[in-house]
């Protein structure tokens, strides 16, 4: 009788750490899916199309250039009680969050009691090592920068969206203009860019 039982639990052995081995395989596999590059992929095609939903890339600019030039700072998040609705093209982007930081915050006049909070602002944003906040202000004030983040959300154990944005520039240093690597949690930090088109970055 108890060789019978040692001989069936002997059997029962390697189906039990090959189903153990199977159940951890596929839980990688999920977690890893779909590749980087597919997802990148997906993202470049979906910004694609929300551009052209939103009137193309001159409306894009032309609504960004219009927050730079009436905005001293503004921000906006999705699923947030936000006091200032975005402008048309970019709510067609249907992005998770926009920030903007004009070159002029960061000549504010520090007499200005006003403008001393603007730029403590500025200061306390560029001190987040965060992929929602512009970066680089300082060392180039004279661009404006609008940042778009579209896709990016970090998942502990899980499988990550990575992040991608947009940033679009203006102002006399655009030439000069390079977007920061941010390091972060995974979906929420980048380090590569590339322009797209005159004044417009993808951040990834």
């Amino acid at each position: 009788m108890s060789e019978a039982l040692t001989k069936g639990r002997s059997s029962l052995f390697p189906l039990v750490v090959g189903g153990l081995a199977a159940i951890v395989f596929f839980l990688g596999v999920a977690s890893a899916w779909p590749p980087l590059w597919v997802e990148r992929r997906q993202q470049r095609m979906k910004l694609v199309g929300r551009v052209q939903a939103a009137g193309g890339w001159d409306a894009v600019k032309r609504d960004c250039l219009s927050l730079a030039e009436t905005n001293r700072w503004y921000y906006w998040r999705r699923q947030f009680d936000n006091p200032h609705p975005l402008p048309p093209s970019l709510s067609a982007l249907k992005p998770i969050e926009v920030n903007c930081i004009s070159s002029e915050t960061f000549k504010s006049d520090s007499g200005n009691p006003s403008d001393r909070r603007i730029q403590e602002s500025g200061r306390i944003l560029n001190s987040i090592p965060s992929p929602e906040v512009p970066t680089g202000f300082n060392e180039k004030p004279d661009v404006a920068v609008v940042r778009i983040k579209l896709f990016g959300l970090h998942s502990t154990g899980g499988h990550s969206t990575p992040f991608y944005g947009i940033e679009i520039v203006s102002g006399p240093g655009k030439e000069a203009y390079q977007p920061k690597p941010v390091h972060a949690a995974s979906g929420n930090g980048h380090t590569s860019y590339r322009e797209i088109e005159d004044g417009v970055y993808e951040v990834y």
